[in-house]
């Protein structure tokens, strides 16, 4: 196993990521970039926008109360926001505590959130993050095939 591999795989099995990989459509594990970055594994999906109003626009359609960048409860669920020129990122982690990880927990909220974001998904960017980081199809495809990974 190569050390990038070592890495993506320390917390979390090939087959735990193939899993989630293959249970969610539109959220992306992402894992850490580690080191000095001082950040952490998360969920993570972006739309594109059309300037301010319109990300505020998407913003309402996920929940009303969601007005602004920050952390905002949608459906029940924790999520953090954030705009910048283009994009309106969601992104989750820590529902078991710890907010620098990942968990079955977190998986299980984003796919709930999912449904919400099904009169958006042409606006959806995929990979959110365009980096070997980012599990998606097109970074990973092996976690999105019909076998087992």
């Amino acid at each position: 196993m190569s050390p990038w591999e070592q890495y993506l795989y320390e917390r979390h099995s090939r087959e735990e990521l193939h899993a989630w990989a293959r249970r969610l459509r539109y959220f992306r594990f992402v894992r850490a970039l580690g080191g000095h970055a001082n950040d952490g594994d998360r969920l993570l999906l972006a739309l594109r926008h059309d300037g301010p109003a319109d990300a505020l626009a998407l913003s309402t359609q996920l929940d009303p109360s969601a007005t602004g960048r920050g952390h905002h409860v949608i459906g029940g669920i924790r999520v953090f926001l954030w705009t910048n020129d283009e994009t309106l990122t969601l992104s989750m982690s820590g529902a078991a505590g710890d907010p620098y990880s990942v968990t079955e927990l977190d998986v299980t909220h984003a796919a709930a959130l999912e449904p919400r974001i099904d009169r958006l998904r042409d606006r959806i960017i995929d990979p959110p993050f365009d980096d070997k980081h980012c599990l998606a199809p097109t970074t990973h495809p092996e976690l999105w095939s019909e076998q087992d990974a």
